[in-house]
């Protein structure tokens, strides 16, 4: 499975959802790796990096996929042309169908213009390639437009996307997490690290996390789940359980 996270928009929680995919493929038992494409994003342990400015070549993935059963490529904000450039000049959709490998595009939504404009150009641009989940996070734009009933909600629904929305995180921990001159996505990754009642609560967000990423695991999920899903595991799914809970 190749998991894509897209949105144009900076701020929009890329980051975030990426580092929670990841983390649900591992508590699944799957072979995961993170490709981050943001020089400035907070690295995890045996993670990787592709810059998209540099118009990386397809083997590039291909060579992470043949050890691992799920890659999630990060795709950092304003890199989404280069992106798409990569997609089309290197075949990935027709590489990745010869390799078996399902794609499924994650759009992070706020209530933002320039959000739901990004999510537009997305459904455009890969609306054949892939599966789409929609993950609504809690962040505040001035230029406020509802994504209920928009252009770009009506786009992701004519692709099938599944839309789940990711918690709200608790303003203290948020503050407390500033205080150390860490973004959220940082917090995540190192939480084994902050002090005892912030790794808690970071902890207990990642789970929340993981149950609503639940909602969405038919295309978040390589094969093997899904017929599991039919079989003897099918009670963990459509329940929203969290794991580990």
């Amino acid at each position: 499975k190749l998991i894509v996270v897209t949105n144009n928009v900076q701020g929009t929680g890329k980051s975030t959802c990426a580092r929670g995919i990841h983390h649900l493929l591992q508590a699944h038992d799957f072979r995961t790796a993170l490709v981050e494409s943001d020089p400035n994003a907070p690295r995890i342990q045996d993670g990787f990096y592709l810059d998209m400015g540099d118009q990386p070549e397809v083997s590039e993935l291909v060579d992470i996929l043949e050890n691992v059963e799920a890659l999630v490529l990060d795709v950092n904000s304003g890199s989404f042309d280069d992106f798409s450039e990569f997609f089309t000049r290197q075949d990935v959709e027709d590489v990745m169908m010869e390799l078996e490998v399902e794609i499924t595009f994650v759009v992070p939504i706020v209530e933002d213009v320039k959000t739901l404009e990004s999510v537009v150009r997305i459904a455009e641009t890969f609306g054949e390639a892939g599966e789409f989940v929609t993950i609504a996070t809690p962040v505040g734009y001035d230029e406020f437009k509802t994504w209920e009933g928009s252009a770009a909600q009506r786009a992701m629904q004519h692709l099938n996307a599944t839309e789940i929305a990711m918690p709200e995180v608790n303003e203290t921990v948020l503050n407390e997490i500033e205080s150390r001159s860490l973004d959220f996505a940082s917090a995540l990754e190192g939480r084994w690290e902050l002090p005892r009642f912030l790794m808690n609560e970071v902890q207990g967000w990642m789970l929340s996390f993981n149950a609503e990423l639940e909602w969405a695991t038919d295309a978040l999920l390589p094969d093997r789940v899904a017929i599991e899903k039919d079989g003897e595991f099918k009670s963990s799914y459509g329940g929203g359980v969290a794991l580990g809970a």
